[in-house]
């Protein structure tokens, strides 16, 4: 198995997260984002809202791209989790957990980016960024 990870932010207002598996066989992926105690993560559908008091509302979507391109978009959970602000001590804090499988090569594709309530953010539009650039440099 070789992995390959990648952030890139295309246009400064959202990032992709590029998880690149080189296999063969088939295997089951988690991706797990563990957030600040002070988020409030609300799955909906097929995307992660995170509220936090001090910041932007930001959207995350994942998506599960297979050798032909096509995509999944993944669902994600919220598990219970800590984080450690100084040594020796636990803080709890929410995780945001995602479970895929797949045959081969695969890419999971996360986006984040601000939502905002008055222009709605398309996190599949923004993920198949990767996509297009992917295919292109494959030709």
């Amino acid at each position: 198995i070789q992995l390959v990870k990648r952030s890139d932010r295309p246009s400064g207002s959202y990032l992709l997260i590029e998880d690149r598996i080189i296999t063969t066989g088939s295997y089951r992926y988690q991706l797990r984002f563990h957030l600040a105690p002070e988020c409030k993560p609300s799955p909906e559908n097929s995307r992660c809202m995170v509220h936090h008091a001090k910041g932007p509302l930001l959207a995350v979507g994942i998506w599960l791209l297979d050798r032909q391109r096509a995509g999944t978009a993944v669902p994600i959970r919220v598990e219970d989790g800590w984080v450690s602000p100084a040594y020796g001590r636990k803080v709890p804090a929410p995780i945001l957990v995602a479970d895929a499988q797949g045959e081969g090569d695969q890419m999971l594709v996360t986006v984040l980016a601000p939502f905002d309530r008055e222009a709605a953010v398309d996190l599949e539009r923004l993920a198949s960024v990767v996509i297009e650039r992917d295919v292109q440099c494959a030709a």
